[in-house]
């Protein structure tokens, strides 16, 4: 047969159409314990019924509310625009943190509709991106998903549709569907829980419901492109549920997995998996429930579980589980009861900070409950404290004042709307000694500011100042290089003559002197306090002092590629020591106009070649220091083919064939490279191949080349094969009649089955029209002439 020709098929399309037609005129049975008129049900699971569960534990204690006022959850339906996905629950939602946006498949919809809609959110919009994807899972629900970081792809497994559990295997990457097609595979399976484990750099799937009806409690393991199956190879294991949350635990590094639907009732156990075991650490938590929305919050650290479906109705409660336990978050607003809501946490930048979000979900499990369609975030919002202690001390005794921060997006910087005068207020969340040197009451006000630019005010603190000796001391200098000699001077307001002294310089030295000299040869900063003792026993102590004494300065650059193919971005970091802070840098990337001053800088290389890189630093004494690393920029990748046909055409069985010679120049990236080259159906590798192709015929030759830093580059050209004109040897003279026949017989077959080999090859020519360009699966180099 020809090189591109189908099988025959001409007497065999009656028969197919006919079988066709006969099974799409069956009705699709449902799955055992599936009603098609209720499908929330059938995916979601069904209520727990009221008996006693083994699933659940005794009624749990009250769990310690987090503070969260004002509330972590915002809702961003009003400000979102449009479009936006179509109500529904059992949708299945990841961060695709290779292509930094939310992934939203599918779900059930109104009046019972599998979906099968992709979309994206990201710049806080939903983009639907389902019209330009050239495949795409089957409309379904109740799909396992989760984001494989070792593969940089999303992976989507399973679901129900109206046929029942599904067992497909998907990856997202690079904004395109693919399915995946694994030696080894979970059976089918719907509602099972997904997630990627941080220690192991796998995804790990737990439980669901197949096609029996019954929940699952197997362990299954995705990695390198393929399932295996860890169930008992793990110690220990919960019992069989479906519609269970599981997450990645910060703390642990492991998985949790909190409640679900068993075969008997609904589940409050939690189970971590780690160092290949699962550990029951069920006690005070959430009460028992399913379908629950649950994601690992990274910016707070802790685990997010909200609503899903308990006993009698939805829930809208809304826990943190950490190394320390499950707490509740007491949160108003808060969206409104829900199960199947898509939970996921979005690491996205501008223009907002990484939050956790929630899209959808149902009112309740029964038939008719209503669907959302709002879209709510969660994260801790910015709150601190302010303390002064103690709050009663003498004039010239200290008070420690200390800021605390937390929620919001670190780091964190404070400022003083007011502060006593004779005190400096630290900069970032932590305490300080402030020694109020005014009789009365000293006034303590802060504001913190996170690196979202929010900021609250917080609760004044104060402490009462009474009248006592006091005492006043100076440094100078108070920083410069070692050995470093510093004066020290003290003045006394107040108290009884004579006065004492004892005056610590930080280093180990003391002196009993009023006014003092010393010199620092170590480095470092130094604390130095001043303590006067008057005549009739009263104490009073000086503000401490800071001295400084500092090395010489030396910079320090460093890059985070020293080579790489243009365009090419480095990311720079300036570091100094010695001298006295605060540093000044200041960078020159060896390009007209490619300078920063920050130290952490980024510089994009836009040409090939070789460049100095120069930083900068000088001090607050007025010294410089200067460190110098060298860049070689490459140029990008380059593709080119020749494809020639060195002997001509010939012929083989009265068909035309040639050869078709082939030649890779790749250039520019980084060597070596991996050519893999693409010929209608067919498949070849290396820089050289060579392939009999059917004569007189066009062909698209598509080369694709990859270098050792993982660029690709492709390249396409359509060649015309050289034509022979063959003719098929005539039959020998003088047959029998009986030859005869059984001559005309062949002749009758062979017409039916050009026939089939005509009418498959217009049929393939027209699917090749319509249809997008897709990869074939990858077959042997030919030999010769295909026959």
């Amino acid at each position: 047969m020809p090189v591109g020709s189908g099988s025959p098929r001409g007497p065999l399309v009656p028969a197919l159409l006919l079988a066709s037609l006969l099974l799409l005129a069956t009705p699709s049975p449902a799955p055992p314990g599936r009603s098609p008129a209720a499908p929330r049900a059938e995916i979601l699971g069904a209520a727990a019924p009221s008996i006693a569960s083994p699933l659940a534990g005794p009624a749990p204690a009250p769990a310690p509310l987090v503070d969260a006022a004002p509330s972590p959850w915002t809702n961003l339906t009003a400000t979102v625009g449009s479009p936006v996905p179509s109500a529904r629950e059992g949708s299945a939602s990841a961060y695709d943190a290779n292509d930094e946006f939310l992934l939203l498949f599918g779900g059930l919809g109104s009046r019972g509709a599998y979906l099968g809609d992709t979309w994206t959110w990201s710049a806080d919009r939903w983009v639907n991106v389902t019209a330009g994807l050239s495949g795409a899972p089957s409309p379904r629900a109740g799909a396992a998903i989760a984001y494989d970081a070792a593969d940089r792809e999303v992976v989507l497994f399973g679901g129900f549709d109206a046929g029942g559990p599904l067992g497909d295997t998907w990856s997202f990457a690079g904004g395109s569907w693919t399915e995946l097609n694994p030696p080894t595979s979970p059976p089918p399976l719907a509602n099972a829980s997904m997630a990627f484990d941080p220690a192991t750099e796998s995804i790990i799937l737990f439980g669901g419901i197949g096609s029996t009806g019954t929940p699952s409690n197997s362990t299954w393991e995705f990695s390198a492109g393929n399932w295996h199956n860890l169930t008992s190879s793990l110690t220990g294991a919960p019992p069989p549920v479906s519609d269970g949350s599981l997450a990645p635990e910060g703390a642990s590094g492991g998985l949790v997995l909190f409640g679900g639907q068993g075969s008997v009732g609904l589940s409050n156990q939690t189970w971590l998996l780690s160092a290949s075991q699962w550990i029951n650490e069920s006690g005070s938590g959430p009460t028992p429930r399913r379908s629950a929305a649950f994601a690992y919050d990274a910016v707070d650290g802790f685990d997010v579980l909200f609503g899903g479906v308990g006993a009698a109705h939805a829930l809208a409660d809304t826990w943190s589980f950490s190394q320390n336990g499950w707490s509740r978050v007491a949160a108003s607003p808060a969206p409104s009861a829900r199960l199947g809501g898509a939970f996921a946490y979005v690491a996205s930048t501008a223009p907002s900070e990484p939050v956790a979000l929630l899209f959808g979900g149902a009112a309740g499990s029964g038939r008719g409950a209503p669907l959302y369609a709002d879209t709510w975030s969660f994260k801790v919002p910015l709150s601190g404290n302010l303390t002064a202690s103690p709050s009663e001390l003498d004039l010239g005794q200290t008070t420690l004042v200390n800021v605390s921060a937390a929620g919001g997006y670190a780091p964190y910087s404070v400022t003083w709307p007011t502060l006593p005068t004779d005190c400096v207020g630290i900069t970032t969340p932590g305490s300080f000694l402030c020694e109020p040197e005014v009789p009365g009451s000293a006034v303590f006000v802060a504001e913190v500011t996170d690196a979202a630019n929010d900021s609250v005010v917080l609760p004044e603190a104060s402490v009462h100042v009474a009248a006592d000796p006091t005492v006043f001391d100076a440094a100078l200098p108070a920083a410069g290089e070692a050995p470093l000699e510093v004066d020290f001077r003290v003045t006394v307001d107040g108290g009884t003559p004579p006065f004492s002294y004892d005056w610590s310089f930080g280093d180990g030295s003391h002196s009993t002197l009023g006014n003092t000299s010393h010199t620092y040869a170590a480095l470092g900063a130094f604390r130095v306090n001043l303590t006067i003792t008057d005549a009739v026993g009263q104490l009073a102590e000086a503000a401490p002092l800071t001295v400084e004494s500092a090395g010489p300065l030396v910079a320090n650059a460093s890059a985070s590629a020293y080579g790489g193919v243009a365009p090419l971005t480095v990311a720079f970091n300036g570091t100094a020591r010695g001298g006295l802070s605060p540093y000044s840098y200041n960078w020159s990337f060896g390009v007209p106009g490619g300078y920063s001053e920050d130290p952490n800088a980024v510089y994009t290389f836009a040409r090939a070649g070789t460049y100095t890189v120069s930083l900068l630093v000088s001090d607050s004494l007025g010294g410089e220091n200067e460190s110098n690393l060298s860049l070689t920029v490459l140029p990008s990748l380059e593709a080119t083919f020749n494809a020639t046909f060195p002997d001509g055409a010939g012929c083989a069985g009265g068909i035309p064939y040639a050869e078709l010679a082939l030649s890779a120049s790749p250039s520019g990236g980084v060597a070596p490279y991996n050519e893999t080259w693409t010929i209608g159906a067919r498949f070849l590798y290396g820089p050289d191949p060579t392939l009999n192709v059917t004569g007189g015929t066009g062909l698209t030759v598509r080369l694709v080349v990859l270098d050792a830093a993982g660029d690709l580059q492709n390249v396409s050209e359509g060649v015309t094969t050289p034509a022979a004109s063959c003719t098929v040897p005539a039959p020998p003279s003088g047959p029998s009649e009986s030859t005869l026949l059984w001559i005309v017989l062949g002749i009758l077959a062979a017409t039916v089955a050009v026939e089939g080999i005509v009418i498959g090859a217009r049929r393939r020519s027209r699917d090749e029209e319509e249809a997008p360009e897709e990869e074939a699966p990858e077959e042997p180099p030919a030999t010769g002439p295909s026959t």
